[in-house]
């Protein structure tokens, strides 16, 4: 074995060492070590996910997270207490306009995001104020996972008496919440109850670690390749049967190939410097030829497969390999697990939302107790990422039979705002566009005659006979 501690000059190598330096040097073996402290996970997350090599994991992780994103309504038996509590969740962050979006949407996708691809620790902080009379959080935003710490606040792990700390800089932090009009929410997902810093979902899913991997043997590749160019040119001279016959005037000798090689050296140098052609003699024939390592093995897609496969059931898109025959064999992905992240993840959310609500109930509940005596209910739009063409077809014969609302089905089978289309036909009908736009009749099976829209109840000029002889003998004379 070649000890390359000894090689501390590369370019002091000789040259066919050169290549088997660079090839022993990248081989020295990487452990993969997974960071012991909560800020460092984080941060290790965030750097690996910032340059996914897989292009398979940020992928699937943004479509969850576009996908979660759904409508969400609160619904009261007061109409006055419905419109105020909707009209906030579409003014949310409406204080900070140009700096972040405004509304529940963008803030539901810093909720995934942080979710899945970050710290999987959720603390919103919640700024309240007064406004319409009703004390409302005006100002909501998520932290940032690797800039919380989290204490026991007694000896008795005592549950909902944890302290959590916001990172400023220097190892410092600041106690949250951290002013008089300032509240947080705290979901762990993933976790127990009792777990102060979880661990992040990307890490707890192994997809860290095969994330890591996949990215440690494409780098090798990537090197390996790199060193493709680097080829060594290897000169024969003669042939092996005269080098065992020992005719020593056929072939070189131990000075002579260092002379040789030293000579050809200099000509490959010469070639890019010197006017003219410069050649080479011997008395011999001699054979130049390429030598270049064989680098399809690691293009093989053999040397991935394994890697992603993993990396896709992590995901929940778990490989099913099913017998076609006994020679033939096909792999499925069952994206069940998938899907039931994605819910479960807008199940979370929702019920963040509703701790939210019942505290803006409590703090109103005495100002107003009119208002806030009736049940409230929060109301969510489907996955539409989910819904395929089968699933419309039933849900097309479910209105059919008048066992979905209007509004349901326009939104799922038609993927169209409801609110919209009520409004669009309420003008068309205040412009009598009905009337207007009435398709032609083509076909009038009953027999009868038809009134256009644009002339009801006008009386015909000629009176048109109903006998069915009269027709074929008013027919027949003309």
């Amino acid at each position: 074995m070649v000890n390359t501690m000894n090689f501390k000059n590369r370019k002091a190598l000789n040259p066919l060492l050169k290549w088997l330096w660079e090839f022993l040097s990248m081989m020295n073996a990487k452990k993969i070590v997974i960071p012991a402290e909560h800020r460092d996970r984080v941060l290790a997350v965030r750097e690996l996910l910032s340059n996914d090599c897989s292009g398979i994991v940020n992928s699937i992780l943004d479509f969850a997270i576009n996908a979660a994103l759904i409508d969400y309504s609160i619904d009261t038996q007061n109409n006055n207490l419905t419109d105020k509590l909707n009209n906030w969740l579409n003014e949310i962050n409406s204080d900070l306009r140009g700096q972040v979006p405004t509304g529940l949407k963008p803030l539901a996708q810093q909720y995934f995001s942080e979710r899945w691809k970050g710290s999987s620790l959720i603390v919103l902080r919640t700024i309240w104020e007064t406004k319409d009379g009703m004390s409302l959080p005006t100002k909501m935003w998520f932290i940032d996972g690797e800039n919380i710490k989290v204490e026991d606040g007694n000896q008795n792990r005592v549950i909902g008496e944890e302290k959590y700390y916001l990172y400023i800089k220097d190892n410092k932090y600041k106690p949250l919440p951290s002013t008089k009009d300032e509240l947080i929410f705290v979901q762990k997902p993933f976790s127990t109850w009792s777990t102060l810093e979880p661990i992040p979902f990307i890490m707890q899913r192994g997809i860290y670690q095969n994330l890591l991997l996949l990215e440690m043997v494409m780098n090798k590749g990537e090197n390996f390749l790199a060193k493709a160019l680097e080829y060594m040119l290897v000169m024969k001279k003669g042939t092996e049967a005269l080098a065992r016959e020992g005719k020593a005037e056929f072939i070189y000798s131990e000075a002579e190939l260092k002379k040789a090689k030293e000579d050809f050296q200099t000509l490959a140098n010469d070639m890019k410097v010197i006017d003219g052609i410069p050649t080479y003699t011997t008395n011999f024939d001699t054979d130049l030829s390429h030598f270049v390592p064989d680098y399809a093995a690691l293009l093989k897609q053999e040397l991935y497969s394994p890697i992603e496969r993993r990396l896709l059931s992590a995901l929940g898109l778990i490989d099913i390999v099913q017998g076609v025959s006994s020679t033939r064999r096909e792999s499925t992905l069952n994206p069940k697990p998938f899907i039931t992240e994605v819910e479960k993840g807008i199940g979370d959310f929702q019920t963040l939302l509703y701790d939210i609500v019942y505290t803006i109930v409590e703090k109103n509940k005495i100002a107003h107790p009119k208002y806030f005596s009736s049940e409230l209910k929060i109301n969510t739009s489907n996955v539409k990422a989910f819904i395929d063409d089968s699933l419309r077809d039933h849900l097309r014969s479910m209105y059919d039979r008048g066992l979905i609302s209007k509004q349901t089905y326009a939104e799922i089978v038609g993927s169209v705002s409801f609110e919209i289309e009520v409004s669009r036909r309420e003008k068309e009908t205040k412009d009598e566009l009905d009337d207007t736009m009435y398709p032609p009749v083509i076909q009038n099976q009953e027999g009868t005659g038809f009134d256009t829209p644009t002339k009801k109840n006008v009386a015909p000029k000629d009176n048109v006979p109903t006998d069915k002889q009269s027709i074929e003998k008013r027919n027949f004379k003309n």
